[in-house]
């Protein structure tokens, strides 16, 4: 299970740091917040070494560009929070019958599987799968770690992101079109598709869901 925290916790990471590696027209259009929702379950199940599961896992990231040239970056607290509860509850119900089926196949039916749980844990297989997860996995706390906050610098159509100090050669394309946010490769940029995240390929679209007075 503590596997699953820390890769949980990695791609969250991946994520925030992909959106920062560089991503104009003028700055007074990215005043406000924007968000973007990432489908991670493609990702997280790779790294996570189980191809016969699949639950939604999907996070709501947010930026957040200050007039004062910073900016915020979090997720969506209670969207996200569901949504990893939601693919814990699946893994959790995946598991479970995974290792009913292998207890099965030496023998045991489910039964003696509980009474076995029971007499050795004082619970049965679920509620130990559920206890061993909420042990290894703290929701609030992954959530409360996707936060990142920099500053950005926009000059035509580029837009320049870092944690300390803008630099000259990482930035992002971008156009805004109403309420939409498009973030795409520079013309000549070389990305290794290997680096890429899956749910996190550009172009990197957002939405405006709110704007500085």
């Amino acid at each position: 299970m503590k596997k699953i925290k820390k890769l949980l916790a990695v791609v969250m990471i991946m994520v925030l740091a992909m959106s920062l590696c560089g991503c104009g027209n003028t700055a007074k259009k990215l005043y406000g917040s924007w968000e973007m929702t990432v489908d991670l379950s493609k990702e997280v199940e790779s790294e996570l070494g189980e191809p016969d599961f699949h639950a939604p896992l999907d996070v709501k990231l947010i930026v957040q560009f200050n007039e004062d040239g910073t900016f915020d970056m979090y997720a969506d607290e209670a969207f996200t929070t569901d949504s990893l509860n939601g693919w814990l509850d699946a893994f959790i119900d995946y598991y479970v019958e995974k290792t009913y089926v292998e207890y099965e196949e030496m023998g045991m039916t489910r039964e003696e599987v509980d009474q076995a749980m029971m007499d050795q844990y004082g619970m049965g297989m679920q509620e130990m799968m559920e206890d061993a997860m909420a042990d290894s996995v703290s929701v609030d706390d992954v959530v409360a770690d996707l936060q990142a906050s920099g500053v950005w610098e926009a000059k035509g159509d580029k837009l320049y992101m870092d944690e300390v100090e803008v630099q000259a050669n990482a930035y992002d394309n971008f156009t805004v079109e109403g309420d939409t946010l498009t973030l795409t490769i520079p013309e000549g940029a070389e990305v290794d598709a290997a680096d890429m995240m899956e749910g996190m390929e550009y172009p990197l679209v957002f939405t405006r869901v709110a704007t500085a007075e």
